[in-house]
């Protein structure tokens, strides 16, 4: 074995030290190099999920080499249930995050991470909602004494669910991102402007609309009666947090996570194991092929690069017309 093979081993075993700020300054050298925002936040989020299951697991906060990228991708499957493009992405992230510190080290080193195969992707549709779940969805949101939470849930379901908005796309909605049009019927009808980077102006559904109506009039009671003054509507969320348990309504824009405990504890509810905005997202490609949408039109509504997901779905569709 000649002097540069030993050096690169010994390289690869050296142990590479994980810390807050070294993922803080990673998401920074993300953005330094044009990474989108919910990029940069879904990597560090990743990577912090990583330093978690080692400091819990194995009381450290360094990395040896590729048995432990190993073991937390074992755990991922046997003890978190993570599913195979849900485990296939962390460990991209931390493929990406571990060559980043392995190239701060002096001399640079080998990332323990590179020799770890990616698990091809799975590209079967998830257990789809029916028509069935989204309701009790809805039902069930609306079942609780917080008033706020009774009618901002309901309308993120239906956004989620008929619109197939993204977490990232409805914690960065402002009020003034929503137009409301009359109609001679006296049911007015919205269209919605989503920002960058997958800008685009949608034309709700019916189903939507009567949750949103629902929800703007119990929020602009509740500002007109209790806020002594408001941000400008392109400045005020569309929709905001709630203060800890006791659920009082604050100002503070609605997060990611927020989004996801919602889920979390509607799942629950609902007997729906692990529901997520993806399942979601995915029965609104349902709702609108259904509807009559072309895959085009879908394509545009949903913000797709590609048309894959909904060639699946309508592939989907017609092998059980056949069954």
């Amino acid at each position: 074995m000649n002097k540069a093979s030993k050096l690169s081993k010994a390289q690869a075993k050296a142990p590479l030290k994980i810390t807050s700020d070294s993922i803080l300054e990673f998401k920074r050298s993300l953005k330094r190099a044009g990474k989108l925002t919910a990029t940069v936040e879904c990597y560090g989020c990743d990577v912090s999920h990583f330093l978690r299951w080692l400091l819990q697991n194995h009381k450290r906060s360094w990395i040896y080499g590729v048995e432990d990228i190993t073991y937390y991708l074992y755990a991922l499957a046997a003890e978190q249930h993570c599913s195979v493009n849900s485990s296939r992405r962390k460990l991209i992230s931390l493929k990406v995050f571990l060559r980043y510190l392995a190239s701060l080290q002096d001399p640079p080193q080998n990332s323990p991470a590179e020799d770890v195969p990616l698990p091809q992707r799975d590209e079967s549709l998830p257990d789809l909602l029916g028509t069935e779940d989204i309701e009790l969805l809805l039902k069930l949101s609306a079942q609780t004494p917080r008033w706020y939470k009774a009618i901002r849930d309901p309308a993120l379901i239906a956004l989620l669910g008929f619109e197939g908005l993204k977490s990232h796309e409805i914690i960065h909605l402002k009020q003034a991102d929503l137009l409301q049009h009359s109609s001679s019927s006296n049911q007015s009808s919205f269209t919605l402007t989503i920002s960058a980077p997958r800008s685009r102006s949608l034309v709700l559904s019916e189903p939507t609309c009567i949750y949103l109506r629902q929800y703007l009039k119990e929020l602009r009671t509740h500002e007109e009666h209790t806020a002594k003054s408001l941000p400008p509507p392109h400045l005020r969320p569309m929709f905001t947090g709630l203060q800890g348990r006791s659920g009082v309504f604050n100002h503070t824009p609605m997060s990611r996570h927020g989004i996801k405990f919602m889920l979390y504890e509607l799942g629950k509810k609902a007997e729906l194991q692990r529901l997520n905005t993806e399942q979601l997202r995915h029965h609104a490609v349902d709702y609108h092929l259904q509807a009559g949408k072309s895959p085009d039109e879908l394509q545009a509504h949903l913000g797709l690069r590609t048309e894959g997901n909904i060639l699946k779905h309508i592939h989907h569709r017609q092998r059980q017309s056949l069954l």
